[in-house]
């Protein structure tokens, strides 16, 4: 059975909360994209190391979503992120999910540093 875009979300947010790439990486389409405002990822690749540096600017990050909105196959989910390396307050992401993973991920935030 497919999941729904609930419940592809909540794997998503416990893969990223416990910092495991690889079950975060379950979550994506092989063929799916993250587009930021530095550009666009493509792929299992680009999007693994989109977390990468993500995490690494974010060690240890303890995140809290403020707002979810789901319409049939998207999400639009707002968000919170504390680290030792900074916080961000105005997180933003849009999900667009096929088949039970995530297809289009669009992402928005401000790191503040430390």
């Amino acid at each position: 059975m497919t999941r729904s875009p609930q419940e592809t979300f909540a794997a998503h947010f416990e893969a990223l909360t416990g910092g495991d790439l690889k079950r975060l990486l379950e979550d994506y389409s092989e063929d799916a994209v993250i587009v930021t405002d530095q550009g666009v990822l493509t792929g299992h690749a680009g999007i693994e190391g989109f977390y990468m540096n993500a995490l690494q600017l974010l060690p240890e990050p303890r995140f809290a979503v403020t707002n979810a909105v789901y319409a049939d196959d998207a999400a639009l989910v707002r968000w919170t992120a504390q680290s030792a390396g900074g916080r961000v307050d105005d997180g933003v992401d849009t999900f667009v999910f096929l088949d039970g993973r995530v297809r289009i991920h669009t992402t928005h935030f401000t790191l503040q540093p430390a």
